[in-house]
């Protein structure tokens, strides 16, 4: 792909000389680049590289919930991520919904402290920047105090909105991690992998790999970040 000026020109000059390819943006190289790559490493259907299927899914679940947001022109899930998750088979975290202080409690006492207790607000999307994020909850008390500073916390934010609380159990121990896709509009759905939380965007510390990906793929991205012997 050329660019600048005399583009033009160099173009003609490499397109007679007849074994220089001259793509007339960088969208059509990128994308012969893709074509390329898919061609050279097609996935594996057999062995340990065989792209795994998941077993029972809700479909007909995920398109209502993102029909719904659509609909809304919501741009991010937040909670909803959640049910996605379960609905095509990815363990989560067992979780519920507050909208006031007393359903906090019977949610916390149905979970069983300790639990964590985090902001449902469309407009906050880091919520412990703000300090709208509990954890350890161990005591009914603690979930009323809990509840009272999360919303003194959102009210600090111009426009934000609460709309309650989601309550899930508190697990200590183990890395935390970043897993999300995107569709890029040359190579189509991509994967990311790394560290997460705080150090996300402090250390950058992530992998790429173009959907589909075999389990032998997804170790590779594990492998290939520097916080891999962390894990």
């Amino acid at each position: 792909w050329i660019f600048g000026p005399h583009r033009k020109t160099y173009a003609n000059i490499l397109k007679q000389k007849g074994n220089i390819v001259v793509y007339p943006t960088a969208n059509r190289a990128m994308h012969s680049l893709k074509c390329l790559h898919d061609y050279l490493n097609p996935p594996s259907l057999v062995g340990k590289n065989a792209i795994v299927e998941l077993g029972e899914m809700q479909k007909d679940m995920v398109a209502g919930i993102i029909e719904s947001n659509l609909m809304s022109q919501t741009t991010t899930l937040n909670e909803q991520a959640l049910d996605i998750m379960h609905a095509y088979g990815i363990p989560v975290i067992k979780s519920g919904i507050a909208t006031t202080p007393e359903q906090a409690v019977e949610k916390a006492q149905k979970l069983g402290y300790p639990i964590v207790m985090k902001v449902i607000s469309p407009q906050i999307t880091h919520k412990s920047d703000i300090g709208a994020v509990k954890l350890n909850i161990k005591t009914e008390e603690e979930a009323h105090k809990g509840w009272n500073e999360i919303k003194e916390a959102v009210s600090t934010i111009p426009g934000a909105r609460m709309l309650g609380v989601l309550i899930q159990q508190y697990y200590t121990g183990g890395t935390e991690i970043i897993l999300g896709a995107k569709r890029d509009p040359q190579f189509g759905p991509v994967l990311i992998y790394g560290l997460g939380g705080i150090y996300t965007e402090l250390l950058k510390d992530v992998s790429f790999r173009i959907a589909p990906v075999t389990p032998e793929e997804a170790r590779s991205m594990i492998k290939e970040t520097r916080s891999y012997k962390i894990l």
